[in-house]
Formats: C-alpha cells, structure tokens, sequence
C-alpha cells in the first residue's frame, strides 16, 4: 500500500510539474557503444506473470514506467527506474509490480487476453488497452481503472494514439469483424467518431505518425482520417513503391470469395480486381511501427520479413530506438541496424518464444515480454 501512494504522489506531482531534474545531455559515442553492449541485465528483474506477456508499452516523458499486458486479463505497471544502490549480493531480486488489475481486483477490466496496450500521449495520467473480450479501454492511471470504454465488432487485434496530434484525442482501433474497419473512438462523445474502409482481410496493426494500418490479406494503407469514402491514400506494395488505392468496393463487388445478392459467385473481373490489389507482405501483417522522427515505416509480416520504407534494408521479421530495431523472434531477439539491415546483436534471456519488446532511446534500456510469462530488462 506504501508503494503505491508514493507512486501515485509522483504521479500527481510529474501531472503538475517536474517532481525531479531532467538528467543532463549524454554524448552520442557514449550512446552509440551503450547500444552495442545491450545485453540481459545482472540487476533488474521483473517478477514473472502467471499467463503470457503479449505486449509493452514504455512512457515517452521519462522513459520509467513500463505497462505489460497478459494473456490472463491483466495489466501490470512497473516501475523501471534504476536506483543505485551497493553491487548485488546473489540473484537479483524480481522488481513487483506498482501496481496492477486483474480480473479479481478490477471488475470493470478486461475479461479477454488483452493484446495491446499504449500509454496516453505526453501524459501518464492515462492509458488505453483492447482486448480479445472486444473491448477498447480508457484507463485512469491514478485509480488503475478504466474511465471509459468502447465496443467494437470482435476481439480487438491492435489500439493506437497519434504522438503529434495537437487537436485531437481520437483512439484508433483494428477488430474481428465482417466490416473490416479501423474505427476511431472519440473519448470527448464516447463512441466511434470515424471508420475507415478499404482493407480485404481483417487489419491486424496500426501505428500513428501518419495513420497507417496493415491487415490479414498483406496490405499496408496510409490513411487521411479527414475522409470516409476515399480515405485510402495509399497502398505499398511488396517491392517498396506506392500505388494509388481506389475507393472501397463491397465484399461481393470486390471478389472477396462470397456470393453477390443474386447468390451468383463473383465475377472474373472482381476474382482480378483482388489479385490487382498491392501487398505489401506474402503474409499477414502483424506489426507496424515509425521510427522516431517518422521518416521511415517498419513493417513485419507472418512471411517472417520486416521490411522498411522507403526501402534500406531486408530482415527475417518490433521496437525501434535511435539506428537499432529489436526484433522478437521464436528463440531470440535479434537487433538490427536501421539503415544497413545488418544483424548486429542477438539477445537471448526467454525460455520461450519472444512476442513483444519497448525500447528507450536516451540509454538504450530495452525490455521484452514473451510466452515464458516473463519480462526481461
């Protein structure tokens, strides 16, 4: 109980103003030859959840909370902040968690795995989650409940939040679902306030500098959230180029497999609009993210490549920090190098398979999350 109102003081006391000083500039070459000594560390450990970790989320402002959600409901915050102390003695003590929800400890969270979470924006006053119980949730981090939440059509695969939008608060979101939308969700009226249309298969990933969505059927979309009709800017392609999408066309005009309303099968010419359609992976799209000044997209697909555009490099299959990508994989994290592609690291601490990392650019502090129902520093 002590923890966690002296974290919930720190947490007022950051709302209100700086509750510590900011730590100085460190030179670059001191940055450069931290990143290329990551390694698991010797001194924090993370107490080990009873389900899966299927994903993590670092606050930008300090870089010291960390959100993990699981596979059993729940989500845990840590407090990731290095404190010094005299050198260990044994094993490391596993670092609890501030706190967290549960399905006993808070009823009004998810029910479902949940499969994402993203801290709020420039504010860790808040969160958002989605879950496998089709549930998007905005939660209050002072109270570790949820302040509001929405309904979408299925299990919500993927949320997220523009890091640069300065008018608005909108909360996108990809789900199950025969519409095949991305929704965005308006917590000022508290419901969807936009969809857009135009993927083929159910979108799986999104990230926000420029909103771009990547879906089942190996499609990646940029997106004008100012249009419904023709909000598909638009779409990569497997070779790195761009083409220009049409405006969407219904499951049956579009060849997707279904009868029309005559109960007829779809014609040739919709069965050849689809194989027309550009795919920017062999595969389902599972992740997207933007490296940090948004110049460069990173995507990875179940064809086990991560490919980035505008095209410098080719991987096997994420979080992005400076020049460095993690990259989980079944048996390791693999760290390459944005711009060369070259492998320049592989890091092995899970017993199982890799499903998630975060990455803090100013020390190059890395935390990974996987089926071992562990988190690793």
């Amino acid at each position: 109980m002590r923890r966690r109102e002296s974290f919930l003081r720190s947490l007022t006391a950051r709302e209100l103003g700086p509750c510590r000083p900011r730590t100085p500039a460190v030179d670059a070459s001191a940055l450069s030859l931290r990143a290329s000594t990551v390694a698991l560390s010797s001194h924090l450990e993370l107490t080990p959840r009873g389900d899966a970790v299927t994903t993590l989320s670092l606050e930008a402002i300090d870089e010291r909370y960390l959100l993990a959600g699981c596979a059993d409901a729940s989500v845990a915050l840590y407090d990731v902040a290095d404190t010094p102390s005299a050198p260990p003695r044994g094993p490391p003590q596993p670092r609890r968690p501030v706190v967290q929800a549960t399905r006993r400890s808070c009823r009004s969270g998810h029910t479902g795995a949940v499969a994402c979470v993203q801290w709020f924006p420039h504010d860790t006053g808040a969160f958002v989650s989605g879950g496998y119980d089709a549930l998007v949730k905005l939660w209050d981090t002072n109270t570790m409940s949820p302040a509001c939440d929405f309904e979408s059509a299925g299990r919500v695969h993927c949320v997220c939040m523009s890091e640069v939008a300065s008018r608005h608060n909108l909360i996108a979101a990809c789900a199950d679902g025969d519409d095949r939308e991305v929704v965005l969700y308006d917590p000022n009226v508290g419901h969807a306030a936009h969809r857009l249309c135009g993927h083929r298969g159910v979108p799986w990933a999104l990230a926000w500098h420029h909103l771009v969505s990547g879906g089942s059927d190996g499609s990646l979309r940029l997106w004008d959230i100012r249009k419904n009709i023709r909000g598909c800017l638009r779409s990569f392609d497997v070779h790195h180029t761009f083409a220009r999408a049409g405006p969407p066309r219904s499951a049956a005009g579009a060849g997707g497999g279904r009868p029309d309303a005559t109960g007829d099968a779809p014609s040739l010419a919709a069965a050849a609009r689809r194989l027309a359609e550009p795919k920017a992976h062999l595969g389902g799209i599972t992740s997207v993210a933007f490296s940090a000044d948004g110049s460069v997209l990173l995507s990875s697909g179940r064809d086990q490549r991560l490919r980035l555009r505008p095209p410098r490099a080719r991987f096997g299959g994420v979080a992005c920090a400076g020049s460095r990508v993690y990259f989980p994989t079944a048996d390791a994290v693999r760290v390459y190098d944005l711009h060369s592609g070259a492998l320049l690291q592989t890091l092995k601490g899970h017993f199982g398979e890799a499903l998630c990392a975060a990455a803090a650019a100013s020390d190059h502090k890395v935390f990974t999350g996987g089926d071992d129902c562990s988190s690793r520093a």
